[in-house]
């Protein structure tokens, strides 16, 4: 036996992410049939969701100029986080009046929405303090609040109102502890998108309850409108409230580039009341000293010159192959699916009582994988057992 005394920290210990355990780790299917893998929301698999040729030169020559392989500043380079700024005032900003709460000082770059999502809850809470979680909700949440001892209340979000936010369970969960509320729109898993009404209520909560606000809109304006061609995305900036709020954003899902690993975390408090939070955000982000420059570098010409038409475009194949799936699953035995409302997921309940050798949703994940080589996730991952999930972003004939 070796007498190095090499173990693993207790912190690392604490770490674990379900789903990339449970995608990594599947064993392969003895099923003949080519598999079918709808349990990782990488929209990049079959190439038939592109990034823009614009954005591929910009980085090209982002990285021909020699200008970029140094450091940036820990926060970003301030060019990406004015893209940032004016993207997001221009495109989810609609009132006039708030449009200059939107600004360049107050965005925080970070490596990938996952980064953000740790810095975020890590920014102001300490162990022994609590988030208020959704559930089902994006299993990244538990994840950090785990590695970093920090309690979860989790509150639920009814598939029968859409997946809506509980909001009475929220106040009644809420204690002395509670330092944050999440809440996750348009969202993963559910591939729900609240409406406006339903926003301003989650805000009008976090303003009753006094806490600030952790909204994840990584799948800002990814809204199907097929059924509803009215329908758009409402994101928790445009609101006038005195809550001070962080918002995720990112680059993987609707410009198609999760690889690229950037993201952002937007600050937006103009009543001053919650200036630790972004302190703590530019803090935590020294950990790992901000996101590859050369891709900060082709941020701008990805958010502010890119055609709306190719975005669209994207959309409307994830919500084409989102519309198949939840037709054909409705037509199974046993399986009852939400109607997908935007991201790139959907969720179906599983009537257990319909099978007669399956018992729990983790069960029905590994059968279905042994049986006919087809790779979902369980609802168990996110909060929700008796469910299973479904990526959307997969051209109809795979399916």
């Amino acid at each position: 036996m070796s007498s190095w005394d090499v173990s693993m920290s207790n912190h690392a210990g604490l770490v674990f992410n379900p789903i990339r355990t449970v995608s990594d780790n599947a064993k392969p299917s003895p099923s003949p049939k080519p598999i079918i893998k709808l349990s990782v929301g990488d929209p990049t698999l079959d190439k038939n969701l592109l990034t823009s040729a614009a954005q591929i030169k910009k980085l090209k020559e982002a990285i021909d100029s020699q200008e970029c392989n140094g450091y940036f500043p820990t926060v970003g380079s301030p060019e990406a986080r004015e893209a940032v700024a004016t993207w997001w005032r221009n495109s989810f900003v609609h009132k006039e009046e708030l449009k200059c709460t939107i600004v360049k000082d107050n965005v925080v770059l970070c490596s990938g929405g996952s980064h953000g999502i740790l810095m975020a809850i890590t920014a102001i809470c300490d162990a022994g303090d609590y988030a208020l979680v959704p559930q089902p909700g994006f299993p990244h949440y538990e994840t950090v609040c785990k590695a970093y001892g920090i309690g979860m209340h989790f509150y639920n979000c009814r598939p029968e109102n859409d997946w809506e936010a509980d909001l009475d369970e929220i106040r009644r969960l809420k204690d002395d502890k509670t330092k944050l509320l999440i809440v996750t729109n348009p969202s993963n898993p559910c591939g729900s998108n609240f409406s406006r009404k339903h926003v301003e209520d989650i805000v009008r909560l976090a303003e009753e309850l006094r806490l600030p606000l952790f909204s994840d809109e990584i799948y800002a304006g990814m809204v199907f409108k097929g059924k509803d061609p009215n329908a758009t995305f409402t994101s928790v900036a445009d609101f006038e409230t005195t809550v001070p709020r962080v918002i995720l954003g990112g680059t993987a899902k609707n410009l198609v580039v999760p690889g690229w690993r950037l993201g952002w975390l937007l600050y937006v408090d103009p009543h001053g009341n919650g200036p630790s939070f972004l302190e703590g955000l530019k803090r935590v982000g020294m950990l790992v000293c901000g996101p590859c420059t050369v891709v900060q570098a082709a941020l701008g010409e990805a958010l502010l010159n890119t055609p709306q038409e190719p975005l669209d475009q994207i959309v409307a194949k994830i919500e084409e192959s989102a519309m198949y799936l939840y037709n054909h699953i409705g037509e199974c035995v046993g399986l009852s699916p939400t109607m997908p409302r935007g991201a790139m997921y959907l969720m179906s309940k599983i009537d257990l009582e319909k099978y007669r050798d399956i018992k729990t949703d983790v069960e029905f994940f590994e059968k279905l994988l042994e049986e006919e080589n087809v790779q979902v996730l369980p609802g168990t991952i996110f909060n929700s057992p008796g469910f299973t999930r479904l990526t959307t972003t997969r051209p109809v004939e795979v399916y």
